[in-house]
């Protein structure tokens, strides 16, 4: 088999011009070569749409979401880029030796917030994330945050921009090497935004 040369890192400032000026993921999937961790699920998948008043809440404003996975990029990938972590949930204790993120993380872009949390959470119960397959899931996995953000700009561009949905949409979807960190789009004055509490409240603009 012939060796193939990485694809090289694209400059932040690049990545995030992509984020913005392109329409759809898909699109972009070609020039974006994201880092993911070994076993990791593939941050392109399609995320699961969510319009539900718990998701939502009063007060929801798409326009506000794309603001909020830029608070994101801004505030954590700028920084830390491709560097992995591992994600811990509330009390968890770390396996790796790696550095440790403690969750749930929010971002907030007026009325949307991007939210980084377990799916171990017991928050999660059954039936309150549409279409969370019944699995195992940890309190502690590792992912880096140029992967998170992907897969949150894939909830932006799937969900919550598609124009084909009459209705206002948040979203999910789940990355890691274990599949456990959820990342989610919803109102920031909805009722999951409530329930999920608040370990780190990074972009609070």
């Amino acid at each position: 088999m012939a060796f193939q040369h990485p694809a090289p890192k694209m400059p932040i400032s690049s990545f995030l011009l992509l984020f913005i000026s392109l329409p759809r993921l898909t699109a972009a999937a070609s020039l974006i070569q994201p880092t993911t961790t070994q076993n990791s699920s593939n941050p392109l998948v399609a995320p699961v749409c969510v319009h539900n008043n718990d998701w939502l809440g009063t007060r929801y404003s798409h326009h506000d979401c794309q603001q909020a996975v830029q608070q994101f990029i801004s505030d954590e990938v700028d920084a830390h880029d491709e560097r992995e972590f591992e994600f811990l949930a509330p009390h968890a204790e770390p396996i790796h030796t790696l550095p440790t993120m403690l969750t749930p993380r929010r971002y907030t872009g007026g009325a949307c917030s991007l939210v980084i949390a377990m799916l171990s959470s017991s928050v999660f119960a059954r039936g309150r994330i549409p279409e969370l397959p019944p699995d195992l899931y940890y309190p502690a996995d590792v992912s880096n945050y140029r992967e998170i953000a992907v897969a949150a700009q894939n909830i932006v561009n799937g969900c919550v921009k598609d124009a084909r949905s009459p209705q206002q949409c948040g979203g999910w979807i789940n990355v890691g090497g274990r599949d456990s960190i959820g990342i989610f789009i919803w109102g920031t004055f909805s009722m999951m935004n409530r329930r999920v509490g608040l370990s780190v409240n990074v972009g609070g603009r």
